[in-house]
């Protein structure tokens, strides 16, 4: 989702969100995280890695809180997310952030 600032007196330049950010970067590194809203585990796979290579994330609450830190992340990863109480969680890797929606 692509927004704007449309705010009243904001100039007449657009100015990038952190959603848009977001997106720009998951779309780069070829990030996709499914499903998404979830209530279980969700599938992070990004097709900028080789198949063997492995790098690290780190899990954090909308309050920036670290919850959790992965190591060894390959390209094609399941994170369990059923034990999280439901809102809005960030897995940020070394070039992206990435947002998961926990429902009940």
């Amino acid at each position: 989702m692509v927004q704007q600032n449309n705010r009243p007196g904001a100039s007449g330049d657009s100015t990038s969100t952190l959603p848009e950010k977001t997106m720009e970067l998951a779309m780069k590194y070829g990030i996709s995280i499914f499903p998404n809203p979830t209530q279980s585990n969700v599938s992070l796979v990004t097709n900028q890695l080789p198949q063997d290579a492995k790098s690290e994330a780190v899990l954090f609450d909308n309050l920036g809180r670290v919850i959790q830190k992965f190591t060894n992340i390959k390209s094609k990863e399941e994170i369990p997310m059923d034990s999280y109480k439901a809102g809005i969680y960030c897995l940020r890797g070394s070039d992206a952030i990435v947002k998961i929606l926990v429902n009940d």
